[in-house]
């Protein structure tokens, strides 16, 4: 799968912090988040709506989504978000770089699933390991909020159950 991944080295030890103090909060980064407020109460007022009302709760949602697909684009341009594959699990996360990091080093994690959701967690290098021209970083994580971790579970099962629907409309 494919998600955000920003990674900073922090050493040996982990540090007493809060793991977002690791990430500038950017302008971009709260307008996302207003943003994602916004969108909550939208769909919840959405939700309330009677039955005959569908034809506006649709185009209401098509506008939503024109503006959530502004907001991304801008998003993305500020804050040099890349995607890159990662095999993810709710332990830990692995991907290729072309640089070594040290085995034991800790990392703070920002992990972008998607457009409005993204985690900032500790992680320790548990492996890495050539592979081509190219190494292959096994991260554990560390101290992980169990809110966070049911998270990343639930969106790795739907990752797979998409994954598993697309190779079978390719069959």
């Amino acid at each position: 799968m494919a998600i955000g991944l920003r990674v900073i080295q922090l050493g040996k030890d982990l540090p007493p912090v809060e793991v977002t103090s690791h990430f500038e909060q950017s302008q971009a980064a709260i307008l996302r988040q207003q943003m994602q407020s916004i969108r909550q109460k939208v769909n919840q007022n959405l939700r309330q709506l009677p039955a005959e009302f569908d034809i506006i709760t649709l185009a209401l949602h098509g506008l939503q989504q024109q503006i959530d697909l502004l907001a991304n684009a801008n998003f993305r341009e500020k804050e040099q978000y890349h995607k890159i594959k990662v095999t993810l699990s709710e332990g830990g996360i692995g991907w290729l770089q072309k640089e070594p990091i040290h085995k034991n080093q800790l990392l703070a994690l920002k992990l972008e699933l998607d457009e409005f959701t993204d985690y900032c967690v500790y992680g320790k290098v548990v492996s890495c390991r050539p592979e081509g021209s190219a190494y292959h970083i096994g991260i554990e994580f560390q101290d992980i909020d169990q809110e966070v971790q049911q998270e990343i579970s639930k969106f790795v099962l739907r990752a797979d159950a998409e994954l598993r629907r697309l190779r079978s409309i390719k069959q």
